[in-house]
């Protein structure tokens, strides 16, 4: 028996168990503002993360925002932008009855091609879009080929258009991510970025305006007018521009980015309506800008080379030893929780950078990225380290297994010195 429990005493020894430390828990995850829009996606275009989705990769219909589509791949196709294009009626026959919003031109106009890319994104003109297709492709059917080769190019797999201007039908649809897709892709194109941010725009001349043609920002309208100009005002810190959309089916859609804190977002919504005339979009822009840029900031809160502990190495000479960071980690971060996957104590060998743990980094509840700890010297198994963490085993950590073992040793030594006194006792009292 005493050979049993000695055994198990050297099983705890060589063999025990470690800890790990861990801050305190996640988050529950907060509730955006309440909303007008059935469909959103917020993303930080720059780094490459989601911040918010709803129904993002859900069917809808895109109305104006379509525009942007017939935009970039008109200034990807044509030369030389100041090249004109005349109106005939043909281009414009179906517009008005369908009801669709114009930026103002007429047969025999002959604007240039930079005018019509205005027309198109500023005043969401369809004539605009209509003029782009029959300059470029010969007809609205064509150019709506080209569209949806883009689409394919850009990896928008939830996109189909139809026409060039967004006039609903039911194989025109397209997911918020998808538009986010595109927005994205136009950004990076300076034609495209300069004039979207463009307020006014005036064309050249053309027999019903002998001055221009003007053309208003439709998105730009609605924020931080000073004084009012419209109906409707709304102030929205860190916002630059957009592109706008309307149909009965689709409601309010905005393809829209801004910046501030050093974040860099892009904002699709979708299905937004509280009432005719009322741009529940812009309303839901002013609601969820300020949200996204007051939760979510660019952090770094773990930096390549920070240290951390581990308290001991058994079976190795030395004190504790060092882990530090592999890399850093940047995020936009809301709600942030920072858990320290690391042993308290490990088992010897190792060697300098074997990863021995990890920082975990929670947004709320979700997990959005992770560190690894490596190692930041060798330690090998010497006869001094083994008796270094026998000697330092048996007086803190496995006290109470030698307490047990001697408890034990006892109570053999009083039982095989009382069994022969008891046997010769039972002799004595047997012969008397």
């Amino acid at each position: 028996m005493l050979r049993k429990i000695i055994a198990l005493f050297l099983c705890f020894a060589l063999f025990g168990c470690t800890e790990q430390r861990e801050t305190e828990r996640k988050l529950k995850k907060a509730d955006l503002p309440e909303l007008y829009s059935e469909y959103v996606y917020i993303y930080d275009y720059v780094n490459d993360q989601v911040l918010y989705d709803c129904k993002a990769d859900e069917k809808m219909y895109p109305a104006s925002m379509t525009k942007m589509m017939t935009a970039i791949v008109a200034i990807e196709s044509v030369r030389d932008l100041e090249d004109t294009f005349t109106f005939t009626p043909e281009v414009l026959e179906g517009l008005e009855e369908a009801h669709a919003n114009r930026a103002g031109f007429a047969p025999g106009d002959a604007p240039t091609i930079y005018d019509l890319i205005c027309g198109d994104l500023l005043s969401s003109g369809a004539d605009c879009s209509r003029g782009l297709a029959w300059y470029i492709s010969g007809s609205e059917e064509a150019y709506v080929d080209r569209m949806n080769r883009k689409a394919e190019e850009l990896g928008m797999s939830g996109t189909h258009f139809v026409n060039t201007s967004g006039l609903f039908d039911p194989d025109h649809y397209t997911t918020c991510k998808d538009m986010g897709i595109l927005l994205e892709y136009c950004l990076q194109n300076e034609t495209f970025t300069e004039i979207i941010t463009t307020l006014n725009h005036l064309s050249i001349p053309v027999d019903a305006y002998p001055r221009g043609l003007g053309m208003t920002n439709l998105v730009m309208i609605y924020i931080n007018q000073d004084p009012p100009k419209m109906k409707y005002n709304f102030t929205i810190p860190g916002f630059i521009s957009g592109k706008a959309g309307y149909t009965e089916t689709s409601r309010f859609t905005l393809a829209s980015y801004g910046a501030m804190n050093g974040m860099h977002v892009l904002m699709i919504t979708g299905g937004a309506f509280v009432e005719e005339g009322y741009p529940a979009n812009m309303a839901d822009a002013e609601k969820l800008y300020p949200w996204v840029f007051s939760r979510f900031q660019r952090k770094v809160p773990v930096h390549a080379g920070d240290l951390y502990t581990i308290e001991r190495v058994r079976w190795c000479e030395g004190e504790s030893l060092k882990v530090r960071a592999d890399n850093d980690l940047v995020g936009d971060i809301a709600g942030m929780t920072q858990i320290t996957v690391l042993p308290d104590v490990i088992s010897g060998p190792v060697q300098a950078g074997d990863k021995l743990g990890e920082i975990e980094i929670y947004a709320y509840e979700e997990l959005v990225g992770t560190v690894d700890l490596v190692c930041t010297e060798t330690r090998k198994i010497t006869p001094k380290g083994i008796l270094l963490t026998l000697g330092y085993e048996l007086s803190h950590a496995y006290l109470w297994v030698v307490g047990a073992v001697l408890l034990m040793i006892v109570i053999l030594m009083v039982f095989l010195i009382w069994k022969p006194r008891r046997r010769l006792r039972l002799y004595i009292h047997r012969h008397q």
